[in-house]
């Protein structure tokens, strides 16, 4: 009987193999998006970062066009120096001393982006970009890309 399966159990590994079947893992890994805020002076007030993200190069995740909103008072008088957004896949970075913002990273595999900046109810403007992504496929060969890439927006 033990034979039958041993053999069993070969000829379907032989047949898998054959038919190019790949074992995929199933780890998660996410995409991510990061978009850098490069500043010369950060004014004290109340600082929004608006991120508007279309399309997905990721296509195992058909994500929707999303909004993020990140909004911070600076200087930023807490001890934490990552603040959330409106979302949970995304995150506001701050420089060490709490004066200034340094990025926002996300979940994202955006195809194409539209940032605003807005200081204390005065926007700097909106700067579009169409991101360069390194690719990875961390779940084997042929199971799906990871995607990582970044934007800079000049204030």
């Amino acid at each position: 009987m033990t034979t039958k399966i041993t053999l069993v159990a070969l000829v379907t590994c032989a047949l898998i193999v054959a038919a190019g079947c790949r074992d995929c893992t199933l780890m998660y890994v996410q995409d991510m998006l990061v978009v850098h805020l490069d500043a010369d002076d950060w004014t004290d007030g109340e600082w929004v970062v608006e991120v508007e993200t279309y399309g997905d190069h990721n296509e195992t995740m058909r994500r929707q066009d999303t909004l993020l909103r990140c909004v911070v008072t600076l200087p930023h008088t807490g001890d934490e120096t990552t603040l959330a957004c409106n979302d949970d896949m995304s995150e506001l970075n701050l420089t060490d001393d709490g004066s200034g913002i340094i990025s926002i990273v996300m979940e994202s595999a955006a195809i194409d982006v539209d940032v605003t900046v807005i200081h204390d109810d005065t926007s700097h403007g909106t700067q579009s970009f169409e991101p360069e992504y390194d690719t990875d496929e961390p779940n084997g060969e042929g199971c799906g890309f990871c995607y990582d890439g970044d934007v800079t927006y000049s204030i």
